[in-house]
């Protein structure tokens, strides 16, 4: 082989290499893409139950951790019904009324049977002894039974009861409350808005082409103009599955520490996935 031909060969052998994947690879890797910033949570709660509101503990701007109250319901009345179900679960009254009427039957049966041998009582009537001692033992498993339901209806009263308290499901701040003390809340009507950002979330669509390569975990660089320290860096936390054939891009999400609070929710980036 001549060194022309050398030369051509070698030419060529690198062209073949530039396929049309790998090509996008090297594009995604290397371009910076615009997004939006987003909060990595944003929630809308509301009470399960209906009511009167009693409390709202929280202002829009507060800073609220995990099973933090955020607003209650009157409870007047379903803690007047825990407090009559209480009483009926831890009273042994009834179940002691029960036994004791029963050791009666038992022991009047024994009398009995005993006057039976002695030809002293009719079987008649050790029959009749018998079924007392029988209904005597249903009456003591009723009232047993009665207690264990009235124990079982006082947890359901207190589990209905924690409903009436609306808690933060996680940390985040207040961005809304939408009620005010004496207002009556709908179930499930939005109350209260918590978003999440530490960290944010970063949004950008990605030529499809340029996605081959990126994966969940994947180191990334943002940049955020008009902050102190604009360029941060940022872990892509999520690839879509889908593209969007209109558009011809696929969704990216980039998760970014914002410790400071810099970083304000709304604000375009540009986004680079690192090699």
């Amino acid at each position: 082989m001549t060194r022309r031909q050398t030369v051509v060969f070698a030419l060529g052998l690198a062209v073949a290499a530039l396929s049309p994947s790998s090509l996008g690879q090297a594009e995604g890797r290397a371009a910076s893409f615009e997004g939006i910033v987003r909060p990595s949570t944003d929630l809308m709660l509301g009470f399960t139950v209906t009511g009167v509101v009693e409390g709202v503990n929280v202002e829009a701007g507060d800073t609220v951790e995990a099973g933090q109250v955020l607003a209650s319901l009157d409870g007047s009345v379903s803690l007047a019904r825990i407090e009559l179900l209480t009483v009926r679960a831890e009273s042994d009254l009834a179940v002691a009324a029960a036994e004791a009427e029963l050791d009666l039957a038992r022991n009047e049966e024994a009398r009995v049977r005993e006057a039976y041998e002695q030809d002293a009582a009719s079987i008649f009537e050790v029959e009749r002894a018998s079924l007392q001692t029988v209904r005597a033992d249903v009456r003591l498993r009723l009232a047993q039974q009665a207690r264990r339901e009235a124990e079982l209806e006082r947890a359901q009263a207190l589990a209905a009861h924690e409903r009436m308290t609306l808690r933060a499901p996680g940390s985040g701040i207040v961005e809304a409350i939408e009620i005010d003390p004496g207002e009556f809340a709908e179930s499930a009507r939005p109350i209260v808005r918590i978003v999440a950002v530490d960290p944010v979330v970063v949004e950008a669509a990605l030529p499809i082409s340029a996605t081959a390569g990126v994966r969940t975990g994947d180191d990334a660089e943002v940049l955020i103009p008009g902050i102190e320290s604009p360029q941060r860096a940022g872990v892509v936390s999520f690839v879509s599955s889908l593209g969007d054939a209109a558009s011809g891009t696929r969704m990216v999400r980039i998760e970014v520490a914002n410790p400071d609070g810099a970083i304000v929710v709304g604000s375009e980036a540009s986004v680079r996935i690192l090699d």
